[in-house]
């Protein structure tokens, strides 16, 4: 597995105030996940690159690296925004951490991403062209895992910021032995029933994990069809509680 998932913070406090500055200067990343609430929304389908990284003139690709027939040999790179701030997220609450790392191990089995982190997270320092965490392009067309903006070269930012805390959550998430959630599992019937669940996940047909409206209204369609109301009210609460209760405290 070459693919390679690329973390950046925010710099704000929800996700709408994100999707509207990303809109506003056209760097679309694939999905912003808010820890806090928690809450996702995707902007750039998993099938398309995404916008996020400066790409500088004469240098080999950021954004489009795996996506390109000349660079799909190097791993994709899928690229999350994660609400919050590089200067505060290692003072961010233990439920937050827990939750961002469940959120990422099971982004990596759905991107094929090998959960490893390469590199550790550097504050401040890391800031610059030729900041402390700043890679060479060589390094950069082989690199896989879980990294920070910060080490992608040719860019200057330096978030998510000194976000350690989340290595050994995600290492120790229970493996998924390359199977789907069980909301993958039950998205994945649905499309073969003919549903439309929108494009996103690794396949571009919805089917990434998340319990969302397109899902949900999939989901009751396919109970009225059966006339089992009973089943349909009794079974989408019990995802949603047990989705609710999936969360750590």
């Amino acid at each position: 597995m070459k693919n390679l998932i690329v973390l950046h913070t925010t710099e704000g406090h929800s996700i709408e105030s994100a999707i509207h500055t990303m809109n506003r200067n056209r760097s679309q990343c694939h999905e912003v996940v808010d820890p806090s609430r928690p809450v996702t929304e995707m902007l750039t389908p998993w099938t398309q690159p995404a916008r996020s990284l400066t790409h500088p003139p004469s240098t080999p690709e950021t954004n489009n690296r795996g996506f390109t027939a000349t660079t799909r040999h190097l791993g994709k790179v899928y690229q999350i925004e994660v609400v919050g701030f590089a200067r505060e997220v290692a003072g961010y609450s233990a439920k937050w951490y827990q939750r961002l790392a469940r959120y990422l191990a099971i982004r990596c089995t759905l991107l094929d991403v090998p959960r490893r982190f390469p590199y550790q997270f550097q504050g401040e320092d890391a800031y610059g062209v030729n900041g402390v965490a700043r890679i060479g392009w060589d390094e950069w067309a082989t690199v896989a895992g879980i990294v920070g903006h910060q080490i992608v070269p040719g860019n200057r930012h330096w978030d998510p910021g000194p976000l350690n805390r989340i290595i050994p959550l995600v290492i120790r998430e229970k493996p998924m032995d390359g199977k789907e959630t069980p909301v993958a599992a039950m998205q994945r019937r649905l499309v073969a029933r003919g549903h439309d669940l929108g494009t996103s996940g690794p396949n571009g047909d919805g089917v990434d994990g998340d319990f969302g409206e397109l899902s949900l209204r999939a989901g009751i369609q396919e109970s009225i069809k059966a006339e089992r109301f009973d089943v349909a009210i009794d079974g989408l609460t019990a995802i949603a509680n047990g989705l609710q209760d999936a969360e750590p405290d």
